[in-house]
């Protein structure tokens, strides 16, 4: 059914999307089979140059509306352009190779309506499919609510941009995403979200997120996203320091991180020297990580040995 769209939509979703015009059918129909309607959809083109275009003409829902970079300026970018076009109260954001069930948005807005004022953010639970099998690999969830910053400042937020919907009011008050982050892009914004705004959850599976598709995804471990994640843990724990330095154990957890993503990187003095200092910060909580992470435990201890003999 062709909707008539409104001035005022209650909910502005926003698609950001680049080069996959195989895949952004998926993602497009099924916020029109959502079980709530009064809605628009914002698809923000990020310079394709495949059959993008030709694929959005092809949709006759007049709700939907598109705009298109004229340069590749990335995810971040997109979004924050459909954020400054969004005429919702809320804004809604949904990965081009992702999808929704239908009762994502409605299930989200009832747990809105239910809280106070300073709620912000709501997110929802999330299906990770093999997108070459159909096969659900696991779900993502957590209850986790109300003041969420000491965990958010961690990095230990459901940070994935399908689950997510925010006040639009919030999303440009915080100033949308960060533009030039290539890694860790869900869990900034909502821990700056989180310092000002609690958040509430709605407790079931209501979005699916794909791998295993012909498509690069930002999610895939190279050398230039494992360098790009330590440039984010090394900006964020800048940008938070009066904050961390008032909550050692987040801080500690942000360098185990680090250790990890060094480790992985190669740079194994690296990895010793950031989960020592996470020791000294809280060494029962590291000791905890490293039996759960023997891999890490036995490669930094390695190192540490072949250190102490040189």
């Amino acid at each position: 059914m062709n909707m008539i769209p409104s001035a005022t939509p209650k909910v502005s979703v926003i698609i950001p999307t680049y080069n996959r015009a195989d895949l952004l059918p998926r993602a497009v129909n099924s916020v029109l089979s959502q079980d709530f309607r009064d809605y628009e959809i914002i698809i923000v083109d990020d310079c394709s140059t495949d059959a993008t275009q030709e694929v959005i003409q092809g949709f006759a829902d007049s709700r939907i509306r598109s705009m298109r970079h004229e340069r590749n300026r990335r995810q971040s970018a997109a979004i924050n352009t459909g954020i400054a076009h969004a005429r919702g109260e809320y804004v809604a954001f949904l990965d081009d190779d992702d999808e929704w069930l239908s009762m994502k948005l409605s299930g989200q807005l009832a747990a809105f309506d239910k809280s106070p004022s300073n709620v912000g953010l709501a997110y929802c639970w999330l299906e990770v499919v093999d997108d070459s099998t159909g096969n659900v690999v696991s779900v993502t969830g957590s209850a986790m609510q109300g003041d969420v910053f000491d965990d958010a400042l961690a990095l230990n937020v459901p940070a994935q941009t399908s689950v997510l919907m925010a006040r639009s009011s919030v999303a440009r008050e915080v100033g949308g995403y960060t533009e030039n982050l290539a890694r860790y892009t869900d869990a900034d914004f909502i821990c700056r979200v989180a310092q000002r705004y609690h958040v509430v959850v709605f407790a079931d599976v209501a979005a699916r997120g794909y791998f295993g598709h012909r498509h690069e995804q930002i999610g895939h471990l190279t050398s230039q996203t494992l360098s790009a994640a330590v440039g984010f843990l090394t900006m964020h724990m800048t940008r938070f320091s009066t904050e961390l330095d008032e909550r050692p154990r987040a801080r500690a957890t942000l360098l185990r991180r680090l250790a990890s993503v060094e480790m992985m990187r190669g740079n194994r003095r690296a990895a010793l020297v950031a989960l020592l200092s996470a020791f000294r910060l809280d060494p029962a909580g590291v000791s905890r990580a490293l039996l759960r992470n023997r891999r890490l435990a036995a490669k930094t201890l390695t190192y540490s040995s072949k250190d102490g003999r040189r």
